[in-house]
């Protein structure tokens, strides 16, 4: 049974004790109700004594709003995603993107992981591990395939993304895809051109997981 946020056991999927920094932990801490009200009314306290000693903080306010938008939404506000437990990872995504995708795959779930980290190597897309899942971030750089919309890359103001679920399961690995990222906004054509790379990401992520280039089950990378 997975441990509740309060318990403070940072523990992996598989059992293993999970490391997160302060930032990391401080995030997490903020899961309850509770905290949250108690973090609101420290706040005004301090908002208060600020008035009262005539004490100009400019500022104070839209800063405290913006510390505690970030973390009341356990950092899902942020465009980079930040490594927290699986479950809370995968409810951002769940919000952020509009379409998952799902496939097994016969590698293990360090081995898929290694293989999707290694196929999103080329110039324009920035792969990160995040435990038990990879986000990768790509620029208007990237160019596997000749995109329809290519020409209009330059137009890019915030870059599409993917992220990337692998689950064990017996005999390989179970993989989550999310994908078109719900908060992009711009051009018709921009924004299909931001779709059409997050389509083409997961079909790699899929080809080079669910099966070889011959067709047969993927492979482990070599050295793993």
């Amino acid at each position: 049974m997975a441990s509740s946020p309060d318990s403070g056991d940072m523990t992996a999927p598989s059992g293993g004790r999970q490391e997160y920094t302060r930032y990391q932990r401080l995030l997490m801490y903020f899961r309850t109700k509770r905290r949250k009200v108690t973090a609101v009314v420290v706040v005004l306290v301090i908002w208060v004594l600020l008035q009262i000693a005539e004490i100009r903080a400019f500022g104070f306010g839209y800063a405290a709003i913006f510390v505690l938008a970030i973390l009341f939404s356990q950092g899902a506000l942020l465009r980079r995603p930040t490594k927290l437990p699986p479950d809370l990872m995968q409810n951002h995504a769940d919000a952020r993107y509009t379409r998952t995708e799902d496939w097994a795959s016969s590698l293990s779930t360090p081995d898929a992981l290694a293989t999707i980290e290694e196929a999103f190597k080329d110039q324009g897309a920035h792969p990160r591990r995040l435990g038990d899942s990879v986000w990768i971030e790509f620029t208007g750089a990237w160019s596997p395939v000749s995109f329809r919309h290519r020409d209009v890359a330059k137009h890019l103001r915030i870059n599409p993304s993917i992220h990337v679920f692998v689950y064990p399961r017996s005999g390989g690995s179970s993989i989550v895809a999310h994908s078109r990222d719900g908060r992009l906004a711009g051009m018709w054509d921009v924004m299909q051109l931001s779709d059409e790379m997050a389509d083409a990401a997961v079909r790699r992520a899929r080809d080079v997981t669910a099966h070889g280039s011959d067709g047969t089950a993927a492979e482990a990378p070599v050295g793993s």
